[in-house]
Parts: structure tokens; C-alpha cells; sequence
């Protein structure tokens, strides 16, 4: 019986030496084609093979030191490149690159912070080009002055006029302590102006005068010429006069103005 099962231990011997052959073999084949790789530079395809060399042969130190030294060489590799394309703002293939170190070698410290750094630095840029898209289909915004304003039919006291156009340009109106207008009452219909045009033809039929305190304000009083001196604004401009060979020759252009323009606040300055 047992010289009868001699042969089948003998099969099972073989077939392990076998096994162990090609596990040899298959471990020696992957090493040597992650040697070529070194040669090569390339090193994740190096540490790859190396990888399948010590998953054949997990106690083979030499398998394991060739290994780590690829994976220190490619994750340097990958490192310096994420670095460069920093540099050059390719900052989506930078970040990819430092993720591979990570991968590659989980305790690099560096390469977690610069990962960090930029995934900070594309939120940032993704936050300001949503800015300046909104900031370009924005409408521009137009001021009150400048609205068309609808159809609008004024018809009464002159006062309630005023305070119905203010409400409708979105301006606030106050008038004088004097105002009291003589007619008291207008009728006036207005289409297709704006809140300017608006005022400008509600003063000229009721004789009243209006002008800007703030930038949503207006003051509304009796056109007079005390009024336009207390209320109205002025602007003070100095003009140089040229090819004047002296002061009476300035003071007649000053004349000249004052009589055209119907202006008696025109000065002249000798001195400049």
C-alpha cells in the first residue's frame, strides 16, 4: 500500500518545486524589468515592478531596498515637477502632482502644505472670476436723474407736484420756508422724460426753482432773484487771457463778457 502511493507523493513534490520556480522566476522577471526602468528614470514604473517583484517574495531585503528607492526617487520626481508648474500658475496640474507625492509617500509634510496652498489659491481665483462675471452682466446702475420716468399727468397744487415727482424719480424734495407760488395750482402732463426734464418743465410752467442739495435731495423755491442768489450753487472758474498787452485791454473784455453773457459776476485779476 504504501510502496502503491509512492508515486503520487512524488507528483504533489514536484508540482510544489514547480510552483516555487515560477513564483522564483516571477519575482526575479519583475526586478530585473524594474531594474531597466531605473535605468531609465522612470521610476513609478520602476517601483511598480519592484512592487510585483516583493508581492511574489515579501522577505527579499533586496527586493525591498530597491523598492523604497525607487518610491524615494519618484516621489522627488513628481515633487520638483508640481513646483514647476507652480511657478508657471498651472496650478490644477501642480495640484495633481502633489497629490501623486502624497500617494506615493503619505508622510511628505511639504508636499501636504503646498497642497493646501493651492487648493486656498484656485478657491480664490475661482471666487474673483465669479466676481468680475457678475460684476459684467451686472446692469448699470443708472441714477434717478437719469430714469425715463412713465406717463405722469400732474394736475393741482403745485407743491403735491413736486412731492409726486420726487416720489416717483426716488428723490427726496423739501422747499424753501417762503414757498408760496403764485398760481398755486399747474396741470401738466409728462411722457418719456426723465426726472431732470421732469422738473426742469415743472419749474418753468409754475415759476419756481429747484436745485440739487445732495445727490437724492432737491430744494424747490420761488424763482426770484433773491432765492437764486441764497439757493442756487456756483462754481468759481479762473480764465487765463492771452495776447492782452494791458489792463485796460482786460478790462474791456471783462465788459464785453458781462454785457453778452448778462453776467455781472465776472472779475478780472491784474496780477495773473
Amino acid at each position: 500500500m504504501t510502496l502503491h502511493n509512492k508515486p503520487a507523493y512524488l507528483n504533489l513534490i514536484i508540482s510544489l518545486y514547480f510552483i516555487l520556480v515560477l513564483l522564483s522566476c516571477g519575482g526575479s522577471s519583475a526586478f530585473k524589468r524594474g531594474q531597466k526602468y531605473d535605468k531609465l528614470s522612470n521610476y513609478d514604473a520602476a517601483m511598480q515592478s519592484y512592487q510585483e517583484a516583493l508581492d511574489q517574495d515579501p522577505e527579499n531585503t533586496q527586493y525591498r531596498l530597491y523598492f523604497e528607492r525607487a518610491r524615494f526617487h519618484a516621489a522627488n520626481t513628481h515633487f520638483d515637477k508640481a513646483r514647476r508648474l507652480k511657478k508657471l500658475n498651472r496650478l490644477e496640474e501642480a495640484l495633481q502632482e502633489f497629490q501623486r507625492v502624497i500617494t506615493i509617500d503619505p508622510s511628505n509634510t511639504l508636499a501636504e502644505q503646498e497642497t493646501t496652498a493651492i487648493v486656498s489659491m484656485l478657491k480664490d481665483r475661482e471666487r474673483k472670476s465669479e466676481e468680475k462675471k457678475k460684476a459684467l452682466t451686472a446692469p448699470e446702475s443708472v441714477s434717478p436723474a437719469q430714469q425715463f420716468l412713465p406717463f405722469i399727468k400732474l394736475s393741482g397744487d403745485i407743491r403735491r407736484a413736486y412731492e409726486t415727482l420726487s416720489k416717483v424719480g426716488g428723490i427726496n424734495v423739501i422747499f424753501a420756508p417762503d414757498f408760496k407760488p403764485s398760481p398755486s395750482e399747474v396741470s401738466l402732463d409728462l411722457s418719456n422724460v426723465t426726472l431732470t426734464e421732469a422738473l426742469d418743465l415743472l419749474s418753468l410752467m409754475t415759476k419756481t426753482y429747484w436745485s440739487t442739495i445732495k445727490e437724492n435731495t432737491i430744494l424747490v423755491a420761488v424763482d426770484t432773484q433773491q432765492t437764486r442768489q441764497k439757493y442756487q450753487e456756483e462754481i468759481i472758474k479762473t480764465f487765463h487771457v492771452s495776447n492782452v498787452s494791458g489792463q485796460q485791454e482786460l478790462a474791456q473784455v471783462t465788459t464785453a463778457l458781462r454785457s453778452l453773457l448778462l453776467m455781472n459776476k465776472v472779475a478780472q485779476i491784474d496780477s495773473q
